[in-house]
């Protein structure tokens, strides 16, 4: 058990939460990951704690039609760093979205 928990605590680059509130939000500026750490993410793991979210992949910016949406509760992981370092948030509706992320090499 140990191993399994020693293997996982070396995976992980770092964690951030951020409010999405009206203005889009993007992995790399405001979740404030240091470029180093971003540079090495293989993998994202997101959770939607409140409130949805509308999320893109290839840095445009969410709109009510752009992106896909997410709902409060939902996890997901997104695999490649490229694709990481483009991600942008933009909250759903009228309620903040608060948005955990923690990445992995």
């Amino acid at each position: 058990m140990s191993h399994y928990i020693d293997q996982l605590a070396t995976s992980v680059v770092e964690m951030k939460v951020a409010t999405v509130s009206t203005a889009v939000k993007t992995a790399a500026a405001d979740f404030a990951f240091t470029a180093g750490n971003l540079a090495k993410a293989a993998k994202a793991i997101i959770t939607f704690r409140t409130g949805g979210a509308m999320i893109t992949f290839d840095g445009t910016d969410p709109t009510a039609t752009n992106g896909h949406f997410y709902a409060a509760n939902t996890t997901i992981e997104v695999f490649g760093n490229s694709r990481i370092a483009a991600l942008k948030f933009l909250r759903e509706a009228g309620t903040d979205s608060v948005v955990t992320i923690t990445l992995e090499k």
